[in-house]
Formats: structure tokens, C-alpha cells, sequence
């Protein structure tokens, strides 16, 4: 058994993906995936009250592993390019278990429940993705940023459900054609949306 509390986190982050890439994640429950994850229901519970706790610990991860690697952007690098590699570097992480992902998202996208769950944990995982790009997140002008790169990135995940192409090839054509569209727009604007640097 695991006995830390991220250990037993993963191990049922672990079997939802499992169940999921089985079945529709509607068909899911609490627990089947305790079963999946051989970790008893009441425990389960400790750690996720419902199936979206499980979702938005999952969106949660994703960010955590694009932060982990803390390779440095050249000063040279411009906003398009840090956005669309810390995007890109986010399609990379569900691709690993994008079967279950897909379902999961196919179930959940049109849930107005769990929309209002998942949604302040997305505004703060595309934050926390301008900011590993270098640009701030913060006050008004941060909140139209974090609305904008949420925007493209939903987008751009109902093309990569479909993208079966070598390197998700329409995923970053989508993205990059956006981003560069999102650049263009903002350099306009009377408010300083995109930073010059």
C-alpha cells in the first residue's frame, strides 16, 4: 500500500485514467476506480470527493509537470514562441494518456456542474502558463490575457482530440496560427494586452 499522500494521490490519479480509457467517464465511478486503483472507497474519498475533484486534479498535474522542467527562455525568444512551446509542452503531457483523456473530456465539456468546478482551476493553470512564458498574469490586463490564451487553448484541444497527424502536426499549426492572430489583435488594442518582451 502507499503510504504517502501524493503516492496514494497518483495511484488514483493512476486507475481514473485507467477506467476512463475503458469506458465513457460517465460510466465511471468513485468506485470502480478504487477498485482500479485497489485503494479502499472511504479512502478514496479522503483525497477526492467526487469524480471532477479527480479532473481537476488531473489539469492540476499537467501544470505541475510544464513547471517541473525549469529550462530558461533566451531573452531573444518572442511571446509567440514561450506561449506556443509551454502549450504545446501541455498537449504533450495528455497525449500520454489521451484515449482516457478525450473520454474524460467528451463527458465533461458540456457538464454545467462541473464546468463551475473546473473552470477557476483552468483560469489559474493558463495563469500560471503566462507566467512560465514570462508574461504577467496579474490586475486587468492579466485577467483579458488569462481569458484570451483560454480561450486558444480550448480551442485547440478539440482539434488535438482528433489529431492523429506525425508530432500532432494540426495541433500546432491550430495553435500557432492563433497565437500569432492573438498577437496581431492585442498589438492594436489601446491596453498594453501583449508584453514587448
Amino acid at each position: 500500500m502507499v503510504k504517502n499522500s501524493s503516492g496514494i494521490r497518483s495511484k488514483i490519479i493512476k486507475g481514473a485514467l485507467k477506467c476512463a480509457s475503458e469506458a465513457r467517464w460517465k460510466r465511471v465511478s468513485l468506485r470502480m476506480i478504487a477498485e482500479e486503483a485497489d485503494i479502499p472507497l472511504t479512502e478514496i474519498y479522503k483525497y477526492f470527493p467526487s469524480k471532477i475533484a479527480v479532473v481537476g486534479a488531473l489539469l492540476e498535474r499537467s501544470t505541475d509537470l510544464i513547471f517541473s522542467n525549469n529550462e530558461p527562455y533566451s531573452s531573444t525568444d518572442s511571446v509567440h514562441d514561450r506561449l506556443l512551446d509551454n502549450l504545446l509542452k501541455r498537449f504533450d503531457i495528455l497525449e500520454q494518456d489521451k484515449q482516457a483523456i478525450v473520454s474524460i473530456v467528451k463527458d465533461t465539456k458540456f457538464d454545467p456542474l462541473a464546468n463551475l468546478f473546473l473552470a477557476p482551476k483552468l483560469f489559474d493553470s493558463m495563469a500560471q502558463t503566462l507566467e512560465k512564458s514570462g508574461i504577467n498574469s496579474s490586475g486587468l490586463v492579466g485577467m483579458m490575457r488569462i481569458k484570451g490564451i483560454t480561450v486558444i487553448y480550448l480551442m485547440a484541444l478539440n482539434i488535438w482530440m482528433y489529431d492523429n497527424s506525425p508530432d500532432l502536426e494540426k495541433t500546432m499549426a491550430f495553435l500557432d496560427r492563433r497565437l500569432k492572430q492573438a498577437v496581431q489583435i492585442a498589438s492594436v488594442l489601446p491596453l498594453p494586452i501583449i508584453e514587448k518582451r
